[in-house]
């Protein structure tokens, strides 16, 4: 298909000219045409712009999983504005973070998430309006029905550089402190077709989102991917195993990304579920035993996909191999546009089989020769960009290794990253959170074992001289504060902690027997 410029709207608009009447959405009990779906966009781009929204502008999106989610980032991305997800989990100070951050203008969200937006809108000078969608009126906010309604349905998808900014989307860095990682609706693009080229997906094939819109990866692989090809996408509310196998039966998708949580939960069913329509599901947003996997394969007759990426690549950086066998213990090989080398402290490039640090390039032959281009950089971070993109590789901050087939095997994950249930936590923001406490004179946080969401969070705490406190205190304290994905499994009072000789609490030697006393219960 010929694309005039680089926005990615541009398909949805080009599919409502071509397709109008195709299906571009389920959702629930409803569903929206090519046409449909493209009329509210426009309208919502033309109602942005009434509200003095200009190419550029950051328009932030914090929804659940519903329809407006796409509907608000399209029309944002018509405009020529620049899309900021927000996890509709946050609280107060994460929220005010990211959109003072970003200097969103305009926030479109639920009531409830409307109503924290409205309690630290004075630390927010750049917001011109927030916008609601769905039941409840919010004091100072428009609601969404009344923008839709005064918008031009003529308004056309502007035509965009193709380095142009489409998302900033946050991931926390190693202070705890998120960064904004740039995506320019080329890096979406470009992505897009080398996954839809991998798996041989066409607009025959229905895609499902089941993972959060807010995850700007996951509706890359989910919705954004569907109305790039011109398919029709399923969009799922909220996960739960027996609604999310009724809907898999019932609208048949061919493909979908999910945590290996949904799989988990799916293959404990007592009944069975019918899943023959799925050729492909990819997963990779937590640790997932290999015995699991061979179970769903079994018991559902798909190809499960191991994939590794970040915030920052977008989408899939690799994907276990479609015609050859896989290998458990690697994540896969690089998706056709990606070339991959390791490289030592010094930038230097390692060898096969060595362990450095795992970068991202263009590949270097064939079709897709010199086509990747890594992140424009993070926000408002020149050094954070500098060291992100040397020598124009991404550099993902990962130890892993390339084996003599090609295959990536990641050795360490991102600092100390813990990913609960496909989540992203970083110790050092409940860290940071903990020590406010007084009563805490150290603390390190450590991602334990999980049966069903692969890891969650545990506090070690040394507490001061002659100071005392509960488990459940600490426990409440984080709940109180942070997103409730981020709250601590447990609490550990020590009297000293394992140190290497410079005095740095190890926390390897803490997983290392948290994993100790994991295997010997379930080996038990």
């Amino acid at each position: 298909m010929e694309v005039r410029s680089m926005n990615v709207s541009l398909f949805l608009e080009q599919h409502a000219s071509h397709n109008p009447d195709r299906v571009a959405l389920y959702f629930n009990d409803r569903s929206w045409s090519y046409g449909e779906v493209h009329e509210i966009v426009c309208r919502l781009a033309d109602g942005l712009r009434n509200l003095g929204v200009q190419r550029g502008d950051r328009v932030a999106v914090m929804l659940p999983n519903w329809p407006e989610f796409h509907f608000c980032t399209h029309a944002t991305w018509a405009l020529g504005a620049v899309e900021v997800p927000v996890n509709v989990m946050f609280r107060e100070e994460e929220t005010a973070y990211i959109l003072g951050n970003a200097e969103a203008v305009v926030v479109f969200a639920s009531s409830q998430g409307a109503e924290i937006i409205q309690r630290v809108r004075d630390r927010l000078p750049h917001l011109k309006a927030v916008v609601t969608v769905g039941a409840g009126d919010v004091p100072g906010a428009i609601h969404f029905a009344g923008l839709l309604a005064r918008g031009d349905v003529n308004y056309r998808v502007q035509d965009l550089h193709p380095d142009a900014l489409a998302v900033i989307a946050y991931t926390s860095g190693t202070t705890g402190f998120p960064k904004g990682a740039m995506i320019s609706h080329y890096n979406m693009i470009v992505s897009m077709q080398a996954l839809r080229d991998y798996l041989d997906l066409t607009d025959r094939d229905n895609i499902m989102q089941p993972l959060p819109c807010f995850h700007s990866n996951a509706s890359l692989i989910g919705i954004i991917f569907a109305w790039y090809l011109g398919s029709s996408a399923i969009l799922v509310e909220r996960i739960e195993a027996r609604d999310f196998a009724r809907t898999v039966e019932i609208t048949r998708p061919s493909f979908f990304a999910c945590v290996p949580t949904v799989l988990y939960d799916i293959v404990h069913m007592p009944e069975a579920a019918d899943f023959s329509s799925v050729r492909y599901v990819v997963f990779g947003a937590a640790p997932t035993p290999p015995e699991l996997r061979r179970r769903i394969e079994q018991r559902f007759g798909l190809k499960m996909l191991q994939s590794y990426g970040m915030t920052e690549s977008p989408n899939a950086y690799t994907l276990d191999p479609i015609d050859r066998p896989i290998k458990h213990a690697a994540v896969g090989l690089p998706l056709p546009h990606l070339s991959f080398k390791i490289v030592d402290g010094d930038d230097r490039t390692l060898p096969i089989g060595e362990v450095g640090e795992i970068c991202a390039g263009p590949q270097t032959s064939g079709s897709y020769a010199g086509l990747y281009k890594p992140m424009l950089g993070y926000w408002k971070n020149p050094q954070a960009t500098e060291e992100a993109l040397k020598g124009g590789y991404l550099h993902t901050g990962d130890l892993g290794r390339l084996d003599e087939d090609g295959f990536v095997h990641v050795v360490d994950r991102k600092k100390d990253m813990i990913i609960r249930g496909g989540n992203n936590i970083f110790p050092a923001e409940l860290e940071r959170a903990l020590q406010e406490d007084p009563r805490v004179l150290e603390c390190a946080v450590v991602g334990v074992p999980h049966d069903r969401l692969g890891e969650v969070p545990k506090a070690f705490i040394r507490l001061r001289p002659e100071a005392s406190a509960s488990d459940l205190e600490f426990m409440d304290l984080i709940e109180r504060r942070l997103a409730r994905y981020k709250r601590l499994e447990a609490v550990e009072f020590v009297e000293e902690f394992p140190r290497n000789a410079l005095g740095k609490i190890l926390k390897r030697t803490l997983r290392a027997q948290e994993v100790e006393k994991y295997q010997a219960r379930t080996v038990g």
